[in-house]
């Protein structure tokens, strides 16, 4: 999956929301992802693309069934407000969740739920 300069933004930006919110990822973790140093801006989007990962099961089951955007989802417009309260109902994230939510739609639902899942 292979963002465009909008789907960057929206990942910097969910990057900065979780600096406000206090979030990191663990050490191992973040050091497989190469999260730190002095960039902040390259630093931000490997947060969220860390945490995207990390929260890439319960995404999911919110917004895809299979490799597919969810019918509701895709019923309602894809768009970020559906996309929210698909979200909403999983729970647990640490951001906002339009935040979140923009992000993922940035990125591209269809893409998101069709890439192969990697453990």
């Amino acid at each position: 999956m292979k963002p465009t300069v909008e789907g960057i933004n929206a990942l910097e930006n969910l990057g900065l929301e979780l600096e406000k919110a206090g979030w990191q990822a663990s050490g191992k973790i973040a050091e497989a992802f190469e999260v730190g140093g002095s960039d902040e801006r390259k630093t931000r989007v490997l947060s969220a693309v860390t945490y995207l990962k990390i929260n890439d099961e319960r995404i999911r089951s919110a917004l895809c069934t299979g490799q597919a955007v969810r019918a509701e989802i895709t019923a309602g417009g894809t768009t970020v407000a559906t996309v929210m309260d698909s979200l909403k109902a999983a729970g647990g994230f640490v951001v906002p969740i339009w935040s979140l939510a923009n992000t993922l739609c940035q990125l591209g639902l269809t893409k998101y739920c069709m890439r192969k899942i990697v453990s």
